[in-house]
């Protein structure tokens, strides 16, 4: 994992025109110029908060596997995980990975004390990963003709669980 840059504009324009991947996600399929805008949010959030997006690489080779991280949810619903796996990569237990790592980085990096992650209620495998990680869910709403759900995840949760430290 490293801070989504320029570098993986290619790679990011790819997943987000895939709609088995972005049609899941809150904006849905993006053209090539939107997922440029969007990877500018990306570094500019880092810039801004200390936190953001990163680029998912395979540690053997370095392939693009997806994206992972942190971002600032323009509804008000808070602070965000966000994770998308490449449709290749899927089955092999990276958004899990992902999820980890974005908790432990919010919690004991950025010093966050709370986190929602939000999902369709017809992604049943995100809430199946969200589950698994100890992510509690906190509210079905309705948002633009879709039913969504909305999970949280405390500073408190997170270390009642007594998830090793990475600090």
């Amino acid at each position: 994992m490293r801070p989504a840059s320029d570098a993986d504009l290619a790679d990011l324009t790819a997943l987000m025109a895939d709609p088995d991947v972005a049609g899941r996600l809150y904006h849905g399929v993006l053209d090539a110029a939107a997922a440029a805008a969007l990877l500018e949010t990306f570094e500019d959030t880092w810039r801004a908060h200390g936190y953001g997006m990163w680029s998912l690489r395979r540690r053997d080779g370095g392939a693009f596997v997806g994206v992972c991280g942190l971002w600032n949810r323009d509804d008000g619903l808070g602070v965000a995980t966000r994770v998308a796996i490449a449709r290749a990569a899927w089955g092999q237990g990276f958004a899990a990975e992902a999820g980890q790592a974005i908790l432990r980085y919010a919690f004991e990096v950025a010093g966050l004390q709370r986190l929602v992650s939000i999902t369709r209620a017809s992604n049943p495998v995100a809430q199946r990963v969200l589950s698994r990680i100890g992510w509690r869910l906190e509210e079905t709403l309705e948002k633009d003709g879709r039913t969504i759900l909305r999970y949280a995840m405390t500073r408190e949760d997170w270390q009642r669980r007594g998830t090793p430290s990475i600090t």
